[in-house]
């Protein structure tokens, strides 16, 4: 059984064969035919279905058009990037569940970074160094959990 996310529970809960047949059944949010597309996979990541896992790659050398605004995961540990570039994407990835950004020299998270991101439960910013975050940047979004561990 899958729950469609957004839809009233009652209403949402669709057999296995429905997954994947090519037909929409959560009519809101389409989680039962997004997470079978294969997306492009950009050069350096791993990808399955709405995840890219991205470790040890200058994000700055990727399209960011080649991340899909469906995504549901994005694992971007160690590379070097500044949230102002990741935030040009993230702003329209509206279905983001995980995001890391572990040891990627963050030192601030602006404003505005992650406002559309409603449906991000985890963000994981370990082992940076932030210094500055502004308030308004998070409020937006209910039961985020948020690690900003060091060594």
């Amino acid at each position: 059984m899958l729950r469609c996310t957004r839809e009233n529970v009652c209403h949402s809960a669709i057999a296995g064969h429905e997954v994947c047949d090519g037909v929409i059944h959560c009519p809101d949010s389409a989680d039962d035919e997004k997470l079978c597309i294969e997306p492009d996979c950009p050069r350096g990541c791993d990808c399955l279905a709405l995840s890219y896992i991205c470790h040890n790659e200058t994000l700055e050398d990727f399209q960011i058009s080649q991340f899909s605004v469906a995504a549901k995961t994005l694992i971007f540990n160690n590379n070097a990037l500044t949230m102002n570039i990741l935030a040009m994407k993230l702003v329209l990835m509206k279905s983001i569940v995980f995001l890391s950004l572990q040891l990627c020299n963050i030192s601030d998270i602006p404003m505005g970074a992650v406002r559309n991101n409603k449906n991000l439960k985890l963000l994981d910013l370990a082992n940076n160094s932030v210094s500055k975050m502004v308030p308004e940047a998070l409020c937006s979004i209910t039961h985020l959990l948020i690690f900003l561990s060091t060594n």
